[in-house]
């Protein structure tokens, strides 16, 4: 009140309007501010979720769009890579705990790289296999390319990388990868005490189920026709074979990925003859032309199909449709 009259009096201002202003801006101040903070505090929430499960690009865009960032879980088509180390129990059984953990380590730590340089998200290590995501949880227009490239990448790396592993652990390592393209729901799961963000549903199933057939064909990268289709011809495929995946009911196209080299295309079109041969159940001719590809190039797949063959000529199907229902996971 003093103040009131004071500045009335000697200069002429009337402070009763002056203090409901003041009280104004000063809560707006305070709720700009308390706003800032909070945005601030869900941005070290989001970069603490995400930082060791995507590349620091793809984190600035989650960071800076949080928007676009559903967490309660929605249905979008994604492209899921599955790797697996071969014969890792024989591994373990061969070196030192300390050995192995060491092994995996300096296996993990580049196959990591190359998925996060990729644009992937590193969705979760099982072991000694990677589950990676692509086009989750932010969008990738090229996401299927990417997964193609970083599974080819990952396959040159490794073999790069085996002289050493034979130098310090007396092995070398082999993979396999499965590559499949198709909605899934992506999203928080867990509980209300753990959760993490990954994807679920038969799409990524199916890329698992991938990943384990390359131990029967002796391949090292396999690809839906959902893939495939998506790649058109950006990179050399071979059509493999026509299967049920275990657990599944309806057949697969599946494709094997491949450098693009002169030795890779004139395997893959001398194959390719073969197997239409067998597909329309001319199983002598297919047999002379699967054992051709698996001399000539050392193919594991081929000698698969030339055995194969040899038992169908044994006993014949009643009815021929050149599907294979798969036994392994």
């Amino acid at each position: 009140l003093a103040l009131s009259y004071l500045g009335f009096a000697y200069l002429s201002l009337d402070l009763n309007l002056f203090y409901p202003v003041v009280s104004l801006a000063v809560s707006i101040a305070l709720y700009e501010g308390i706003k800032v903070f909070l945005v601030e505090k869900d941005i070290r929430e989001l970069r603490r979720a995400f930082r060791s499960y995507v590349s620091p690009q793809i984190l600035e865009v989650i960071t800076r769009h949080p928007e676009s960032l559903k967490l309660g879980g929605e249905r979008r088509e994604i492209t899921v890579l599955f790797s697996d180390i071969r014969g890792f129990t024989g591994l373990s059984e061969k070196l030192k705990p300390e050995e192995l953990v060491n092994l995996l380590n300096a296996f993990l730590t580049p196959m990591t790289e190359i998925v996060l340089r990729r644009g992937g998200m590193l969705d979760k290590y099982i072991g000694d296999a990677i589950m990676a995501v692509f086009n989750a949880p932010v969008d990738m227009p090229n996401h299927t390319e990417n997964a193609c490239r970083c599974a080819l990448e990952m396959v040159s790396t490794l073999e790069e990388l085996n002289p050493r592993f034979k130098e310090l652990y007396g092995v070398e390592l082999d993979i396999g990868v499965g590559i499949n393209t198709g909605e899934a729901v992506v999203g928080n799961m867990g509980s209300s005490v753990r959760f993490d963000y990954t994807a679920i549903g038969d799409t990524v199933n199916s890329a698992s189920r991938l990943e384990g057939l390359n131990k029967l064909y002796g391949t090292k990268i396999l690809i839906s026709e959902n893939t495939r289709e998506r790649i058109g011809g950006l990179f050399l495929t071979r059509k493999l074979d026509v299967v049920v995946l275990k657990g599944k009911q309806r057949a697969m196209t599946v494709y094997e990925l491949l450098r693009d080299t002169e030795r890779n295309r004139a395997l893959v079109s001398l194959f390719e003859k073969a197997l239409d041969k067998y597909m329309e159940g001319d199983f002598g001719s297919a047999e002379l032309l699967f054992e051709e590809v698996s001399i000539r190039f050392g193919d594991r797949a081929s000698g698969v199909f030339a055995r194969r063959c040899r038992e169908l000529l044994k006993k014949p199907p009643k009815e021929w449709r050149g599907v294979y229902v798969a036994q392994e996971k």
